[in-house]
């Protein structure tokens, strides 16, 4: 059994950002970026290492798509299901070798000349491959957060209300699915893994995650939305934070 430091990052990250449960248009949004992200890395370390004691290829989760993991879903319930008696440790063993054998018959495949948008980035493909039952389960709920954003928004899916929705409501299957400190580790990988993203995006996308969590735990897709609406998430206006309102709902 591994010695898994569980460093609950940003658990507490967003109630140092605001003043309440809503950010007030154009306030300034403090918080201490690099120590957090930096404890978040100390943890990553830690993953990447038991992988590779795991004997793992982390590559094999490179290329699945939200829509893919979202297929993959049922059956790996069913392996879940099948094998109760089964330790965390070895049905994640079970499920990896199930992906082997996707990413074999992938790559039988002609691949299309585009890289998807559902693809991971390195943190979060390091822990699908730590933690495979999880991933699938992940990666299956953000596929149905991102259609639920689309039938509740016509605009504002980048930056907008639409996307506060859709990384709020993603947190909340999640925690349905993973567990809250589960969740949190991949909502991050998602954020800090990703190198290209703008702070001011980070720092937005990182205040809906935790709504999500925290605020609206077992909340509807309904809920979530008129919770947005009503000014609990954040958006970007002008390079500015401000409060989520009704705009863009079809």
């Amino acid at each position: 059994m591994f010695l898994l430091k569980k460093v609950l990052c940003a658990f507490t990250l967003i109630f140092s950002l605001f003043v309440g449960n809503s950010v007030l248009a154009n306030e300034e949004i403090k918080f201490d970026y690099e120590q957090e992200k930096k404890e978040f890395e100390l943890y990553m370390e830690e993953v990447i290492e038991e992988v590779e004691e795991l004997n793992r290829d982390m590559n094999v989760f490179n290329d699945f798509t939200d829509a893919e993991y979202e297929k993959f879903l049922p059956q790996i319930l069913k392996l879940e299901a099948e094998n109760q008696d089964l330790s965390e440790e070895d049905l994640d063993n079970l499920v990896y070798e199930f992906f082997v054998q996707e990413k074999a018959k992938k790559d039988m495949m002609i691949k299309p000349f585009y890289i998807s948008i559902g693809g991971a980035n390195s943190q979060e493909v390091a822990l699908c491959a730590r933690h495979p039952v999880r991933c699938t389960k992940v990666r299956s709920d953000a596929s149905t957060a991102s259609k639920q954003a689309n039938t509740y928004y016509s605009s504002g899916l980048h930056n907008g209300n639409g996307d506060a929705f859709r990384h709020a409501y993603w947190n909340v299957l999640m925690v349905k699915s993973i567990g809250l400190g589960p969740a949190a580790e991949f909502a991050n990988a998602h954020e800090y893994g990703d190198t290209k993203q703008p702070k001011i995006e980070e720092i937005m996308d990182l205040h809906n995650n935790h709504l999500g969590r925290h605020d609206f735990r077992g909340y509807t897709a309904s809920q979530v939305r008129n919770g947005i609406t009503s000014g609990k998430g954040v958006r970007i206006v002008n390079n500015k934070i401000v409060s989520t309102n009704s705009a863009g709902l079809r």
